[in-house]
């Protein structure tokens, strides 16, 4: 059974996957796959030249094209109609992607995260294959399937897009507020009058935690605080290579598996001997910082960990995280 399908292919670019765009404006014209000028030929060769066809190109790159299959360039638009199986459209798919990722001026990274919790062995036997594999999209594959059939779940889900050379980052979470110590300050300090022959604005009061007074002098005692966020943050630094095909990435991965946790069993020693008794905060957090070389569009397994936090309940489980980059070809609408 044959389908039709028809591709772009960008102006200004050779016919050939990992080209640097330098080729004939016209990609099927007699630049590209033609037999030589007739005045370049020899005095003592004959003067009969032929053009390849668009087919024969096709064919010299790999694409099979059975019989009753078929291959058309329209320079008008820049369209490739072709005329295939659907298992040699799938390899043209390939095919035709790699020219507009080596032939586009304009491309952006788009990377999105999967974290995944499921059965520990399972989870750990799905690691330690996809480390020996250079391409893990089999790795993700059975991650996928262990999805489908209620073995594992995907708990998070970030898409973020670059461009080359960028630093980008992504963030998604709850504000989180924690004691860090105590502050000590004279009253005297947050309780001054403004000076009624000046025209300066009074500057605000600020929140104290309480107030006591130690040996006859007044102190105020205040609570410092700081906020951090409780979810998914993730940075990233993406490059595409010099050969246009893969991409040398650099990531922070912060990422909590359940909320923090408070006790009361932090004391505080403030002024003239007086101790105060403040909640702590027990972070579950995990952090991964890696550099890895991506292909666009193969997924891969950034890490595996135990997650703390979860309860009782949950201490057969591991959670994985896996990775996956595209190259987004950016073209003006005067290209299509």
């Amino acid at each position: 059974q044959m389908r039709v399908r028809r591709y772009h292919v960008p102006p200004g670019c050779s016919f050939s996957p990992g080209d640097s765009g330098s080729g004939a404006a016209d990609p099927f014209g007699a630049a590209l796959g033609a037999a030589p000028s007739v005045k370049d030929l020899p005095r003592n060769e004959p003067k009969i030249t032929r053009q390849s066809s668009v087919l024969e190109i096709l064919r010299g790159l790999g694409a099979p094209f059975p019989p009753g299959s078929s291959a058309n360039y329209i320079p008008n638009t820049n369209i490739v109609v072709v005329r295939n199986t659907p298992e040699n459209l799938v390899l043209l798919d390939r095919l035709f992607n790699d020219l507009d990722i080596s032939c586009s001026p304009i491309r952006s990274i788009a990377l999105t995260l999967h974290i995944v919790q499921g059965d520990a062995a399972l989870l750990s036997k799905i690691e330690a294959e996809a480390m020996t594999m250079s391409d893990q999209t089999a790795a993700w594959q059975a991650v996928e399937a262990a999805v489908a059939q209620g073995q594992a779940q995907i708990l998070r889900t970030a898409w973020l897009e670059s461009r080359s050379g960028q630093r980008a980052k992504f963030e998604a979470g709850e504000q989180h507020m924690r004691g860090d110590g105590w502050s000590t300050l004279p009253a005297e300090t947050t309780t001054k009058s403004p000076d009624p022959n000046t025209k300066e604005t009074p500057p605000a009061p600020q929140a104290v935690a309480t107030a006591r007074v130690f040996q006859g002098t007044s102190e105020v005692i205040s609570a410092d605080n700081l906020v951090d966020l409780v979810g998914t943050s993730l940075e990233i630094d993406p490059v595409i290579s010099e050969d246009g095909q893969t991409i040398d990435l650099t990531l922070a991965l912060a990422y909590d598996p359940a909320p923090p946790t408070l006790r009361h069993d932090s004391v505080a020693e403030v002024a003239n001997g007086v101790r105060l008794t403040a909640p702590a905060t027990d972070f579950h957090r995990v952090n991964i910082s890696t550099s890895v070389m991506l292909s666009p569009g193969k997924p891969r397994c950034i890490g595996l960990w135990k997650p703390e936090g979860l309860g009782k309940d949950q201490s057969n489980v591991l959670q994985i995280a896996f990775i996956t980059a595209d190259m987004l070809v950016i073209r003006d609408e005067t290209d299509k």
